[in-house]
């Protein structure tokens, strides 16, 4: 009987997750078409107005959102782990503001993306992250590092390459730039709060599952925003 057969789950651990985070951050920069036009001196206002629509989405519904919710269901003697999902999601609750403002600051004649459904990619994402927060709320953390990380090593790096490309200060490109700035070490303080949840060899390939999920949309939503 195929309900009654007995089947062996992947397993990870802490090491092999950070390893491969670390693998998929590098992999972000390679055939990004965002990044790309960066390199190449070629991106407009246009991409960059694409951008910050394609992501607010993301932010606005699956930010700080999605942390809440993985923090309420999170097992309560788990409470270290719920008051880090807690804190997290208040600290990042605020973050859609500085796309609305990026955009006004950098001339956006379009409509306000509150007024607007997401992109499919952006969909797609963001029911990828609240499914994780209500069936995996431990590994759903994972999403969180992943950010983290890519917002903190590529953030900055490549935020103030488009800023000199496009002419714009860093606080016209707040979201990237001054984001990237306060989420340095950031990654460190979640993948603590993940060790300290003692996941088991099966949490921690689902955790890594979720990182390459995190990562694998995030560039789609990048691919998007690049088609003009």
């Amino acid at each position: 009987m195929v309900e009654q057969a007995i089947v062996e789950l992947p397993v990870s651990s802490a090491e092999k997750f950070k390893a491969t985070c670390d693998i998929l951050t590098n992999e972000f920069q390679q055939d990004n078409p965002i990044l790309d036009l960066i390199a190449n001196n070629s991106l407009t206002i246009a991409h960059y107005h694409r951008l910050l629509n394609a992501i607010f989405h993301q932010v606005y519904i699956a930010g700080s959102t999605t942390l809440a919710l993985a923090g309420s269901m999170v097992e309560p003697h788990r409470f270290a782990i719920r008051e880090f999902l807690f804190h997290h999601a208040e600290e990042e609750q605020n973050h859609w503001k500085w796309i609305i403002q990026d955009l006004r600051n950098t001339g956006y004649t379009g409509n306000d993306p509150r007024c607007e459904y997401p992109p499919f990619v952006t969909e797609a994402y963001r029911s990828f992250a609240m499914h994780f927060s209500l069936k995996y709320p431990l590994e759903s953390v994972a999403i969180c590092y992943m950010l983290e990380s890519l917002s903190s090593k590529l953030g900055v790096k490549y935020g103030m390459q488009a800023a000199i490309q496009l002419g714009l200060t860093k606080e016209q490109m707040s979201f990237f730039i001054l984001h990237g700035e306060l989420d340095k070490g950031h990654e460190t303080e979640i993948f603590e709060a993940l060790e300290s949840a003692q996941l088991t060899g099966i949490q921690w390939a689902t955790a890594e599952h979720a990182a390459k999920c995190t990562a694998y949309f995030y560039k789609e939503i990048y691919k998007y925003a690049a088609q003009l």
